[in-house]
């Protein structure tokens, strides 16, 4: 039994040496390998817990920031992402106001916008300014950024 622990345990281990995940995603993931040791993965979830090794808050934080760097997602995008892993609406809210204060978010928002409005006029995929606003428009949207921020393109 002590083996088996000890086992499982190394998996989790080398589980977050990858990358950060969530304490659900952690479970979830640690279920799949091992579905008839529930109870000993919750003994583990709760030790990794409590030793700082498995953060949720800290998980969020490093996909906002990976999502923003080599995504350029917009807030909404990453949310709802982020409660598809089971991040809680307290830990999102908090490290999306961070990560996402107005002015940073308005200039993704600018930097995409130009970005799009050339490549829509460099392959003239819209007839008029109008089109070509809206194409960008939605195309903003569809990354994850709401109407107000995107409004005034």
């Amino acid at each position: 039994m002590l083996e088996n622990k000890v086992d499982l345990r190394t998996v989790a281990l080398k589980l977050l040496a990858r990358r950060e995940y969530s304490s659900a995603e952690f479970q979830k993931k640690l279920s799949q390998k091992f579905p008839e040791r529930g109870e000993e993965i919750k003994a583990v979830r709760t030790e990794f817990l409590e030793k700082g090794w498995l953060s949720d808050q800290r998980m969020a934080e490093a996909f906002i920031h990976d999502q923003i760097a080599f995504t350029q997602t917009g807030p909404l995008k990453i949310e709802l992402k982020l409660r598809e892993k089971g991040i809680s609406s307290e830990i999102i809210k908090k490290a999306l106001e961070q990560a996402f204060p107005d002015s940073e978010q308005q200039k993704i928002v600018r930097v995409l916008a130009e970005q799009k409005y050339a490549e829509i006029k460099r392959h003239g995929k819209a007839k008029n300014e109008l089109e070509i606003r809206q194409k960008v428009q939605r195309f903003l949207m569809g990354k994850g950024f709401g109407w107000d921020e995107v409004k005034g393109i």
